[in-house]
């Protein structure tokens, strides 16, 4: 059985200093992926990031609602459709 004491690096890490830096990370993505998005024509209206715990669940389907009608009011996509053609 392994010990406290012979496994001393596990004190090195901060379970918290771990998430912050996961989460910048995470958000320095969104971030990325919404520039690269308006560069291909899709509005950032249709991109979201949201952190949601398991045990929150009513919170969860509130947001993807919540998605859910901001997409249908930003209509149908047609970037490199032919509706974009003929508008």
């Amino acid at each position: 059985m392994v010990g406290q004491s012979q496994l001393p690096f596990l004190k090195l890490f901060n379970l918290e200093l771990m998430v912050s830096w996961f989460w910048v990370a995470t958000l320095g993505i969104a971030i990325m992926l919404k520039k690269m998005l308006a560069q291909l024509g899709i509005e950032e209206q249709r991109v979201r990031l949201d952190w949601v715990a398991a045990s929150e669940g009513d919170c969860f389907v509130s947001i993807v609602n919540d998605m859910i009608e901001k997409v249908r009011a930003l209509g149908r996509f047609k970037q490199n459709s032919e509706e974009a053609k003929h508008d």
